[in-house]
């Protein structure tokens, strides 16, 4: 075994619950002090690093070289005051769409920490909210929001055509100092069937939680870990490892209805796309899935051989910046994972290159390379061939 993958391979042990301090211990002390830069710059490339470091604390490891604890507790108090003071923000938002009616529901960020990880500061603080909202309630809520202080990041034109074409849209407000984004969700994936959407069973399925007096309305557990699924493998980032561990945290701390989330993942054909989220979890964690939920959920043959040469434990953990500057990942690869026939992977593809029109990526994306504006010269392209050629 190389050092890069023994880095790797402590990290995981680390954070691993049922690892013990010798075996820890064990590992740690093969660990040469310049090997200490590089454990330090994965579990901060990866945001691993406020729950490695607490693990080292609780567990009193010893060996560990005193400028890298001392640099690891910067980092970690640094994290903690960022996540209360996003807490508080995010209370105060919610609290107000609650009074004005409006259903919202928290995703990723400070709410898993206190639900999955039990401590606000274990988990790294993301660089933004995001709130999950029913599609007929945007206005209200950007209203709701642009009285709070935030404003908007793009122009009137630009803010229609992404309500039209987008999931999501970003406001902002400047606090203390502090740069504080919201992006509002209305949906997260491409939508299969007409009448059901997961966002929409997100809402609806949800229950009000109550958290230091604040009503939160949160998703059933098996909702959160297919969204925590499509989190986990996405198309600008690859593989992410936080949402990765936030499945870990969840499998392992929460009671899964194993037989609801396959039937769920199925009809909105996730259940590929959730196999091998669990499988990549499995793997680094050494978290405990049934075998017979992913043996329920496995594509066929030639398919998982495909992917798997994609999703796998080195590319994620040594090569993922590559494979998420691949237009071949982010277009017929990761758009193969989100279907499960020939039809749906096509039409996948077709309105990742096609679509959405040239006017729409210009205004929205401000970038003339965007993937729509590919399927304008393509097209382009095909009507000169054509007309020579009639």
């Amino acid at each position: 075994m190389n050092k890069e993958a023994f880095i790797e391979d402590i990290v995981f042990l680390t954070l691993r619950e049922d690892s013990s301090v010798d075996e820890i211990s064990k590992y740690i002390k093969e660990l040469e002090e310049k090997d200490w830069d590089e454990v330090v710059k994965f579990i901060t490339f990866h945001s691993l690093f406020p729950a490695f470091y607490d693990r080292l604390i609780t567990l009193k490891i010893k060996d560990i070289p005193s400028q890298v604890l001392s640099y690891l507790k910067s980092l970690y108090l640094l994290n903690l005051k960022r996540c209360l003071f996003l807490e508080e923000e995010l209370f105060k938002v919610l609290d107000s769409l609650g009074s004005a009616g409006i259903p919202a529901i928290p995703l990723k960020g400070i709410i898993l920490s206190r639900l999955l990880y039990g401590d606000i500061a274990l988990r790294q603080a993301p660089c933004d909210m995001d709130i999950l909202i029913p599609y007929d309630k945007i206005d209200k809520t950007e209203k709701n929001l642009l009285s709070l202080g935030y404003s908007f990041t793009m122009k009137e034109e630009q803010i229609n055509l992404t309500h039209k074409y987008r999931k999501e849209i970003t406001l902002q407000k400047n606090l203390h100092g502090f740069n504080l984004a919201i992006d509002l969700h209305w949906d997260f994936h491409e939508k299969f069937h007409d009448n059901y959407t997961h966002a929409g069973s997100f809402l609806e399925n949800s229950e009000v939680l109550t958290i230091d007096n604040h009503r939160i309305l949160f998703p059933l557990w098996e909702e959160l870990l297919l969204f925590l699924s499509t989190a986990s493998i996405a198309r600008f980032e690859f593989v992410t490892l936080k949402y990765i561990q936030d499945i870990h945290c969840l499998i392992n701390g929460k009671e899964i209805n194993w037989e609801k989330l396959i039937q769920k993942s199925k009809l909105i054909r996730l259940d590929h796309l959730l196999y091998f989220s669990l499988k990549i979890t499995k793997e680094l964690f050494k978290t405990k899935i049934p075998p017979e939920v992913l043996k329920e959920i496995q594509p066929f043959l030639l398919k998982e051989k495909f992917l798997n040469l994609w999703i796998t434990k080195k590319n994620i953990l040594q090569n993922r910046d590559r494979i998420a500057n691949s237009y071949i990942w982010r277009i017929p690869v990761l758009n193969l994972l989100y279907s499960n026939n020939i039809y749906d992977w096509f039409r996948l593809v077709y309105k990742k290159i096609f679509l959405p029109p040239q006017e729409v990526t210009g205004l929205i994306y401000n970038h003339p390379m965007s993937e729509g504006t590919w399927g304008i010269y393509i097209k382009r392209l095909l009507k000169v061939v054509i007309k020579k050629y009639r």
